[in-house]
């Protein structure tokens, strides 16, 4: 047996060296015919001809009329102000003080990781039910907030000081509220979430990788666990050496910062539809204010910390996961809510499909934070001459100043998606801009610009996609012509002050 074998692959290998030396010495059937490239040059060079023909018919660069090169970063549409309206006063005293102390930060930075991080510590223990008829919708006051700015404007220590209040909390209840997550793994969130039934907060510096990280294929499960966490409900992780983790109702908080940059790609995949199923437009309290240019020398305010930290140690008492504490309106506070729900429903119609995904979820949100602002002003106006208890109202005042934030999260929200349009761009159009430096020639055309080009720009849907961005902005001119196989080419010539003022 072994014999036959030994034979059989001697014989393959036999005809295999005569297959070889075929190839190698064609036959002279073969020689008649000639090679490849002989056939294929005339072609080419008739190719070359039809373009060359055409170029002749291109305008010369200094014929072009060119309009004013756009600016660099475009200019931030008006976005409304932050102040003592929005806040109760401990709040906003809190806010103000802390966002001083950091080199005058935006209010807004302090103001949003304050109000996320007590939405957290309340979690799934308190609810609201909007409507006076229909209690089968409620709402849990978690809530995903995230502060855009450059680096260097303090965006973390602004967080950090909105976390603190829970942070001291923590310390005096000696390991208690053990909730908050910074760079655990989907298996550890699992577990911390299991172990802390009212809800988790996760609080990153830089929320921009861990939203990149969820785009990977690999990890749609852990996309899919956050996603969840954002509406409540069940969750079970099925696990083959440890126990199964289950969660009657998941709750997730979410905290962080974005850098403009950052921010850019994560518009850009929300628009190509690459990553639509909502995770990005659940960060409702994203705000990208303005910032102050005075300087400030101020006592620290230990009087308003004091009272958030009261505020915060009289909320963590309140509620259950297992037998939520369930709010309404007051008569005047329903009347108003009826009124501005019907008003705000006819807005929500008549804005594009991307901008309904964010107003679809703003009475979701604004009646969260009625309800946070209540228990606020509740606390806020305790004596501490016996045990607290909250009144399951929420009164016009809190609904008020809820009504005030949509107004005001809506024009962040215009805001950046302003941001998104006039600056469009992305990677590849940087990659673009820098490469245009080494195109010497004018008019060129996309094959100059990807034949050879960096990672990123080497095909010419990559290069077409970069150069329709840049055509629009005014930074390229493109030319079309047929040629004489009517085949349609393009041709592009660049702004005379592109190079000098806008490819860094």
């Amino acid at each position: 047996m072994i014999e036959s074998a030994s034979k059989f692959f001697l014989k393959f290998r036999f005809k295999a060296k005569l297959l070889e030396r075929e190839l190698e010495q064609p036959s002279a059937e073969n020689l008649k015919q000639e090679p490849y490239v002989q056939i294929d040059r005339p072609n080419t060079e008739i190719k070359d001809n039809q373009v060359k023909a055409v170029q002749n018919d291109l305008p010369k660069p200094e014929s072009l009329q060119w309009g004013p090169l756009p600016e660099r970063t475009p200019k931030l549409s008006p976005v409304e102000q932050l102040d003592e309206s929005y806040l109760t006063s401990s709040f906003f005293r809190y806010a103000e003080d802390q966002s001083h102390r950091f080199d005058n930060a935006p209010l807004e930075y302090v103001a949003i990781g304050l109000i996320v991080t007590l939405a957290s510590m309340l979690g799934n223990k308190v609810r609201i039910c909007p409507k006076r008829f229909d209690k089968t919708w409620f709402e849990f006051v978690n809530l995903w907030g995230a502060i855009v700015g450059s680096p260097s404007k303090k965006k973390t220590p602004s967080l950090k000081a909105g976390i603190a209040p829970l942070k001291r909390l923590k310390l005096k209840a000696k390991g208690a509220f053990n909730f908050v997550i910074n760079d655990a793994t989907y298996e550890a969130a699992c577990i911390v979430a299991e172990e802390n039934p009212g809800g988790i907060l996760l609080f990153r510096d830089e929320i921009s990788a861990w939203l990149t990280m969820l785009e990977k294929p690999d990890r749609a499960q852990e996309r899919a666990f956050y996603l969840e966490g954002f509406s409540g409900g069940q969750y079970e992780q099925i696990r083959v050496t440890r126990d199964n983790v289950k969660i009657d109702n998941l709750t997730v908080s979410l905290l962080g910062g974005l850098q403009p940059s950052k921010l850019l790609k994560m518009l850009h995949s929300r628009s190509d539809g690459s990553n639509n199923d909502g995770l990005f437009e659940r960060f409702q309290l994203l705000v990208f204010p303005d910032h102050a240019s005075c300087y400030v020398d101020k006592e620290p305010d230990e009087d308003a910390a004091e009272k958030v930290n009261l505020i915060f140690s009289l909320l963590s008492e309140i509620g259950a996961p297992e037998s939520p504490l369930t709010f309404s309106f007051t008569d005047d506070a329903q009347a108003l809510w009826d009124s501005w729900a019907t008003e705000f429903k006819q807005k929500e119609v008549k804005v594009d499909e991307e901008q309904q995904t964010v107003l679809g979820k703003y009475p979701a949100l604004c009646a969260k934070l009625a309800l946070i602002f209540e228990l606020v002003q509740q606390a806020e106006s305790f004596e501490g001459s016996q045990n607290f208890k909250v009144s399951e109202e929420v009164t016009l005042k809190a609904l008020e100043m809820a009504i005030k934030w949509i107004k005001f999260l809506w024009s962040h929200n215009r805001r950046i998606h302003n941001y998104g349009l006039e600056h469009g761009q992305d990677d590849k159009t940087e990659l673009l801009l820098k490469r245009l430096r080494q195109i010497r020639h004018e008019p060129f055309t996309g094959r100059d610009v990807y034949h050879g080009g960096p990672r990123g720009l080497r095909y010419a849907s990559e290069f077409e996609k970069a150069a329709d961005e840049l055509v629009r902005l005014g930074c390229l001119k493109r030319v079309e012509r047929t040629t004489t196989n009517h085949k349609k080419k393009f041709w592009y010539y660049k702004h005379p002050e592109l190079l000098t003022k806008w490819v860094v």
